[in-house]
């Protein structure tokens, strides 16, 4: 259900068909409906290392079951596929706010505090 288990390569080939492993996985929409999103999905990012022997550890165009995966190996795989669906996701865009203040007399102490807000969540979604 998976591509041979290397992590060398951490990016995928130029001619990687990752159309039909989405499309296998848009099936399992009970445990990964973010793989039935169609036109939401982006090019893989070519900015990873492509040791040329294997691509990244990836589902195949079979689709895993629990019963073929024992229990232990079905959440690895599930795990597996949300990250490969997470890779094709659009970029999380985030913005990240630092309030610094001071309190007493000379300065006194200094207090900081930092908010994170997530304007579009993105792969975020994915592995949630």
């Amino acid at each position: 259900y998976t591509t041979y288990p290397r992590t060398e390569t951490s990016m995928f080939a130029a001619g990687f068909d990752t159309g039909a492993v989405l499309t296998t996985l848009s099936a399992a929409t009970e445990w990964l409906p973010a793989a039935a999103r169609g036109s939401c999905f982006v090019a893989p990012r070519d900015d990873g290392t492509n040791a040329g022997d294997h691509p990244p550890i990836t589902p195949t165009v079979k689709l895993g079951t629990q019963k073929g995966c024992g229990q232990g190996g079905w959440q690895l795989y599930q795990l597996i596929c949300r990250c490969f669906v997470a890779a094709l996701s659009p970029d999380a865009l985030l913005d990240t706010t630092t309030a610094t203040f001071c309190l007493g007399p000379g300065g006194g102490e200094q207090f900081s505090a930092e908010v994170t807000v997530a304007y579009s969540r993105g792969w975020m979604d994915v592995l949630q």
